[in-house]
């Protein structure tokens, strides 16, 4: 209990809580005389906490590959409480991996130009204030030479498979 009065509980279940009146009371105050000696109980009950901020996963409007270039919206799935003010986006290609696009949004939400081409395009999301995902999505639009994905095995062509699931960073 603190000073203010506020208890804390950090194990989820239900209780019964007496409270007492510590300090004495004038005369004549016959409820804070029964408060002082017995107390007076209250049941609470202590919830379970929501959990941390995070994005659980990634899609694209297009799976499990993008095989149209073009405009893709990706969203993002998320867990927990408060809701992030905003979302950092992030792209790269396999084939230009010195090349990244950021885009930040307020939605979970956000729309990015793909390019014709055979390669693997990591998408991270980072919310305010929760914890960052990782993706691969393979884009498979053009023939060309092999390029493998990361954590695979095939190539993005040949295979044109959905790329990796995806986890939290």
């Amino acid at each position: 209990m603190s000073q203010a009065g506020l208890a804390k509980g950090n194990v989820v279940g239900s209780y019964v809580v007496t409270v007492r009146v510590l300090s004495p009371l004038p005369t004549g105050y016959r409820m804070g005389t029964i408060f002082q000696n017995r107390g007076h109980r209250i049941a609470i009950t202590v919830a379970s906490a929501p959990g941390p901020f995070r994005v659980t996963a990634v899609t694209a409007d297009q799976e499990p590959a993008i095989t149209v270039g073009g405009m893709h919206s990706f969203t993002a799935t998320t867990t927990g409480s408060p809701e992030a003010g905003s979302y950092a986006w992030r792209f790269i290609r396999s084939s230009t991996p010195w090349d990244t696009t950021t885009v930040v949004s307020n939605t979970k939400s956000v729309t990015y130009a793909v390019w014709d081409g055979s390669y693997s395009l990591s998408v991270r999301v980072v919310p305010s204030g929760g914890t960052a995902f990782e993706r691969y999505v393979n884009v498979c639009t053009a023939s060309g030479a092999s390029v493998m994905a990361p954590g695979d095995d095939e190539n993005v062509v040949a295979g044109c498979g959905g790329g990796g699931g995806g986890e939290p960073l």
